[in-house]
């Protein structure tokens, strides 16, 4: 059975997102649709002695464009990105194992968003030692239904079964999947425990730079992996 997630890109994402990758033998970015502004595509949050704030790429005031037609003219926030990260988690145990990571992504000439969050992803997953393999959608029918586009792209690729989050019940037309042979499981984050970090008590859903700082390649051992995958039945039971 070929499992796959189908997502928008984002910036530096927290660890449910990776974990959902984690779980998946395809990965599909799914960029081709409306942007939206100061969302998870452009912004995320790591830890300081402070607390929690945020790292936002500046992307401009026009957003009547796609995620992938998102350009970024400004290069100044690299540096300040950087930056922060360095002064926050410099003392972290396992600081030193990402740093060649955030040298190579922050050192980088591109300039698209999709491309940005892509480049990311991908490299942390590779640090992470994940066996997906990633695709990046760059056309599709969007005057169809926003379920059968999904179906779509799965039975192109031989899909069997679509992994998503929860919040993908707010638009997903269940019924359509077992018409078309695919399984649909949900993915629960709710079983998430707290892992050693800096800068005082546990804060969760920061950015995947928190936990890989404070963790390394133990990081895995923080994820849920198939422990997260529920049935529609048990998803909407709860």
């Amino acid at each position: 059975m070929k499992t796959a997630v189908i997502l928008q890109s984002n910036y530096i994402p927290w660890r449910g997102y990776f974990d959902l990758i984690s779980v998946a033998d395809h990965f599909f970015f799914y960029d081709v649709v409306q942007y939206t502004k100061n969302d998870w595509r452009n912004r995320n949050q790591i830890k300081g002695p402070n607390g929690a704030f945020w790292l936002t790429i500046p992307t401009g005031t026009n957003i009547k464009q796609q995620i992938n037609q998102v350009e970024v003219t400004n290069t100044k926030w690299k540096k300040k990105h950087l930056s922060s990260i360095n002064q926050a988690y410099s003392k972290a145990a396992h600081f030193d194992d990402i740093a060649l990571i955030l040298k190579d992504v922050y050192s980088s000439q591109q300039s698209n968003l999709s491309g940005i969050n892509q480049q990311i992803i991908r490299k942390v997953s590779t640090f992470l030692k994940f066996k997906t393999q990633f695709h990046n959608i760059d056309k599709i029918d969007l005057s169809s239904a926003p379920t059968l586009r999904l179906i779509n792209i799965l039975k192109e690729h031989g899909i069997s079964r679509y992994i998503t989050g929860p919040s993908a019940k707010n638009y997903l037309d269940e019924s359509q999947f077992s018409q078309n042979n695919i399984e649909l499981t949900y993915f629960d984050y709710s079983g998430y425990r707290p892992y050693p970090q800096l800068h005082g008590p546990f804060v969760d859903h920061l950015s995947i730079i928190d936990l890989l700082a404070n963790q390394g390649l133990n990081s895995r051992e923080h994820f849920l992996g198939s422990k997260g995958l529920i049935t529609p039945e048990a998803f909407h039971a709860q």
